[in-house]
């Protein structure tokens, strides 16, 4: 047996609902982790009782009334409190100066230029790092897996959007900026991101959750190949425009028919 039955996957859970836990998100994120940890236990050999004992110990050694109460800490403590308050306040600002920077190159105003490398500064260098130290801190998972696609994506971001600036500016160096952005993405975030929701869908293989899992697939499809036909397109090399036909046509008709069919039934609930 290699796959988690069902009475093993209610069993998880109900231990999960048990807990002092409130947020359904976070029940769902450890029930998620709970079943990838048993499951890739379970493929080695292993029996359920010790696989379960195994995640217990990686995930909440001390118990899950633990993690409620780190829950509770961090959503609640001052520092965390006063980040709150610094990137709704850095978001507004950096949101200002952006649109004010696009009204000013419109119109054809000086100063246009300084006012978008001063909110290109705050976004990449203040706004997107504390939002990536943000949802870092909130990760509740040991793994070093669950948290590097926080960190490829902070790069990939930081890069993708100082390419932008470099390209707006007339600056060298943006196609090489943009390259790097895209392989880090493609390469490091989306790999990451996806198959953390693709190991969510297959822990259940009933017609639902096979939908959900190729929803998955095509979406990371689409995307990787929608931005490097994006790179393609930008250094004139050939195939961009196959790539980018490709990933509108995975998108438009694999990726974004499974997702609203989802969020319909899911809303006719």
């Amino acid at each position: 047996m290699s796959k988690l039955t069902d009475e093993h996957i209610e069993f998880i859970a109900d231990q999960v609902n048990k807990s002092k836990i409130d947020s359904n998100e976070l029940k769902e994120d450890l029930i998620d982790h709970f079943c990838c940890i048993i499951e890739d236990d379970i493929r080695l050999g292993k029996s359920f009782e010790e696989s379960y004992n195994r995640a217990y110990q990686i995930v909440c050694p001390n118990g899950f009334d633990e993690i409620h109460q780190e829950t509770i800490l961090l959503l609640t403590s001052k520092n965390i409190i006063i980040m709150k308050k610094l990137l709704f306040s850095l978001g507004f600002i950096t949101t200002v100066f952006l649109v004010t920077s696009f009204l000013f190159k419109a119109l054809h105003w000086p100063g246009a230029g300084s006012i978008l490398i001063v909110a290109s500064f705050l976004l990449i260098f203040v706004f997107v790092p504390l939002v990536l130290l943000y949802f870092y801190k909130r990760e509740f998972s040991k793994y070093i897996s669950y948290k590097l696609k926080y960190v490829f994506g902070f790069l990939g971001l930081a890069l993708l959007l100082t390419g932008s600036l470099f390209k707006v500016m007339h600056w060298p160096g943006s196609g090489l900026l943009f390259l790097v952005s895209v392989a880090v993405i493609n390469f490091g975030f989306l790999p990451f991101l996806f198959y953390r929701l693709y190991r969510k869908s297959v822990v259940r293989e009933s017609e639902e959750h096979r939908s959900i899992k190729w929803e998955y697939i095509t979406g990371f499809l689409g995307a990787v190949l929608f931005l490097t036909a994006s790179i393609f397109k930008l250094f004139h090399w050939p195939g961009s425009g196959t790539m980018l036909v490709s990933s509108v046509v995975i998108i438009n008709f694999g990726f974004l028919p499974l997702l609203f069919i989802r969020l319909y039934k899911k809303s006719a609930v």
